[in-house]
């Protein structure tokens, strides 16, 4: 089989054999392609010639449309006979890699969730998408409310996307797009959100569970431990209404172990995220990854409400394998409108059980925190390391005072490889408290009365 007319029959093309039934089905073939078959026949006596070729042109994906002037009478597979609510979306079972198009300029009320029951036929080459069509960005508005809500859920459908909507809280809702798998024990393919703009989304009072802007986890929210793989966040707009905003990460969730792998951050610009007083989390944080790159990014103002220690950071890898983050930057990530208690606040953090990872070429500055951390602690029994900082540059780090640095490293002594070199770190502003002296280039604080060497 081949997508070339007049091909010659070799061991690259070659799709199927010991086929004895007069029939042969080929699935996962891609929408609005046109694929090419011969036939060659085996026996005792050896094959015989190619047969005259064979073609089929697979069809268009099929696009239903929503719109605030639509009906739910219509048929939804055209502009001009869209659907009108969501929950006409949310009952429908859609075919193999239908398009779900919302009228952009407007506003639809929604708490949207798929599932292997309303989309049981996805695949990764034709996957199910939610975007908007017309002019502009339609806005989808939650209105779900207690744990694990999210204004959209891609729940166990293998090929799934998100791509130009607007996704703001409505109501009380913790995350703006959900990402899990609570029924397979193989991998969920494919998953991503791009070109979205996500914002509002913050910790309730009373209501338990993890909240993001995307929230990606491999431990379900029925239990299940759901391993994702090929997840992708493209040039996303992620963010609150001010820098004191009580939003949440901008990306963030955790694996069941390391069961959320091959993972692309690219292009995302995260910012105006006051944090929960007591957060933990970075704006954007990997954790549970393996085998993942975080680059092209921009995060700025994280953290404006935080009054904690192990407090928040631009962005921080936990628990993870061979991270890459490179070509980033951060900066102002530090309370606001002025410090009264807490600490962190840095910019790039490997932290608690990352391993076999890298930072390079990013530029941090005019952050409160640390510019690039190492923080070498070994949760649940993983190691910490190695891992290498390298051709990054840090200007005006540190400018908390007490450990402020441009570069730190804090926790047990490292039990595999830390690098650091080739990194350029610059501080000309004296740290808070400290009117007369900058902030270092390195900070250490290991524990155990150990010194670096």
């Amino acid at each position: 089989m081949c997508t070339t007319s007049g091909f010659s029959p070799s061991s690259a093309n070659l799709i199927a054999t010991g086929i004895a039934a007069p029939q042969f089905t080929d699935s996962g073939l891609t929408h609005s392609t046109t694929y090419y078959y011969v036939v060659e026949a085996v026996n005792y006596a050896g094959s015989s010639g190619p047969s005259n070729q064979a073609s089929i042109t697979m069809p268009d994906q099929t696009s239903y449309y929503v719109s605030s002037t639509g009906n739910d009478s219509n048929s939804g597979t055209s502009p001009s006979s869209p659907w009108q609510t969501i929950g006409k979306v949310n009952t429908f079972v859609f075919p193999e890699g239908a398009i779900v198009n919302f009228e952009g300029g407007q506003v639809f009320t929604v708490c949207l969730v798929a599932n292997p029951t309303k989309v049981p036929n996805s695949s990764v080459s034709n996957p199910f998408t939610l975007q908007s069509y017309g002019t502009g960005m339609a806005t989808l508005q939650s209105n779900c409310t207690g744990t694990g809500s999210s204004a959209i859920t891609g729940d166990t459908v293998n090929g799934f996307a998100v791509n130009g909507l607007k996704i703001v809280n409505g109501s009380q809702t913790l995350n703006g797009v959900l990402l899990e798998n609570q029924h397979y024990a193989s991998p969920v393919q494919n998953l991503v959100v791009e070109n979205a703009e996500i914002t509002g989304f913050a910790p309730v009072s009373g209501v338990s569970g993890g909240v993001a802007e995307i929230f990606v986890i491999g431990d379900a929210m029925n239990g299940h431990n759901g391993p994702l793989n090929n997840v992708q966040m493209l040039n996303n707009k992620l963010h609150g209404a001010s820098v004191t905003s009580p939003d949440g990460p901008g990306i963030a969730g955790y694996g069941y172990g390391k069961n959320i792998t091959n993972v692309l951050v690219q292009g995302n610009t995260i910012y105006d995220l006051g944090m929960p007083a007591s957060s933990s989390y970075g704006a954007l944080e990997a954790d549970g990854w393996n085998d993942g790159t975080i680059q092209y990014n921009v995060v700025h103002d994280i953290g404006a409400n935080v009054t904690s220690c192990g407090g928040t950071a631009g962005i921080e890898t936990y628990s993870s394998n061979n991270i890459t983050i490179r070509y980033n930057e951060g900066y102002k990530i530090q309370p606001s409108p002025g410090f009264s208690a807490g600490c962190d606040w840095d910019a790039i953090d490997l932290d608690g059980g990352t391993t076999n990872s890298v930072v390079e070429y990013n530029y941090t500055h005019s952050n409160y925190g640390l510019g690039l951390y190492a923080y070498t602690v070994n949760p649940s029994g993983s190691t910490w390391g190695p891992n290498t900082y390298r051709y990054n540059i840090s200007e005006n780090d540190g400018l908390l005072g007490a450990n402020g640095a441009a570069f730190g490293l804090q926790g047990y002594p490292p039990p595999n490889a830390l690098q650091v070199y080739g990194n350029t770190l610059a501080n000309t502003i004296p740290q808070s408290g400290n009117a007369g002296d900058p902030a270092a280039c390195f900070f250490f604080g290991l524990w155990n009365g150990v010194a670096p060497r």
